[in-house]
This record gives C-alpha cells, sequence and structure tokens, in this order.
C-alpha cells in the first residue's frame, strides 16, 4: 500500500501545484498587474516546510483546502512514516486534485472567454 501511496502522492501533488498555479494566474484575465496574488499563494508554500500540526485549525484548514500545499507533501508523508491516516495520504490528495485542478481549468475556461488583448 505504501508504494500506492508514494505514487499517488508525486502525481497528486503535481497536479495539486499545477492547479494552484493555473488558478491564481488566471487572475491575470481580469487584474492587469496580478503578480502579487501569484506571490502571495506561492508563499503559503513555506508554511509547509512544517508540520501543519503546529498551527491553528484555520491555518490547517487554509492549506488543506484553499491553498492546498499541505496536501502535496504533509499528509502523504505523515502515512508513509505511520503517523496518518490512509484517507488523509492517499484519498485526500486524489480528492483535493481533481477537485481542485477541475475547479482551476474551468476558472481558466471562463477567463479565456473574457480575455482582453493589453497589445495593440
Amino acid at each position: 500500500m505504501e508504494w500506492a501511496v508514494a505514487l499517488a502522492a508525486v502525481f497528486c501533488g503535481a497536479a495539486i501545484i499545477t492547479g494552484i498555479k493555473l488558478f491564481y494566474t488566471t487572475f491575470a484575465f481580469w487584474v492587469k498587474r496580478s503578480q502579487s496574488y501569484v506571490y502571495t499563494a506561492y508563499n503559503f508554500n513555506e508554511f509547509c516546510y512544517y508540520p501543519i500540526t503546529i498551527y491553528n485549525r484555520a491555518v490547517q484548514f487554509f492549506l488543506t483546502f484553499v491553498v492546498p500545499f499541505a496536501v502535496t507533501s504533509y499528509f502523504p508523508a505523515a502515512y508513509l512514516l505511520g503517523k496518518g491516516k490512509l484517507f488523509q495520504g492517499l484519498f485526500l490528495p486524489v480528492i483535493i486534485a481533481v477537485v481542485f485542478t477541475g475547479g482551476a481549468y474551468l476558472f481558466w475556461k471562463k477567463g479565456l472567454a473574457h480575455y482582453e488583448s493589453a497589445g495593440s
């Protein structure tokens, strides 16, 4: 089972990070200077250098469901080290990857419909 969790963690982590980037860069369709949104979202990754259990519940929720960097690293690693549950290590990353990346894709498609060229 550990190999399945490790393999899922790699693929789901890549999909989640791609979804995060796609979601926050899509703001550029409406806001011409969207670098601050992308920069802020990327800085939340630094919170995941440490176990999310050291943070309060609000920060844990934010890092799990709003900007889900914790799902890319903490939960699979906790399961592989014997300190987490199978649902959090395998199924949560799959669910978050599908929902978040799919949502980011739909948001991007909506942004494409409203695209206005900035050039002449």
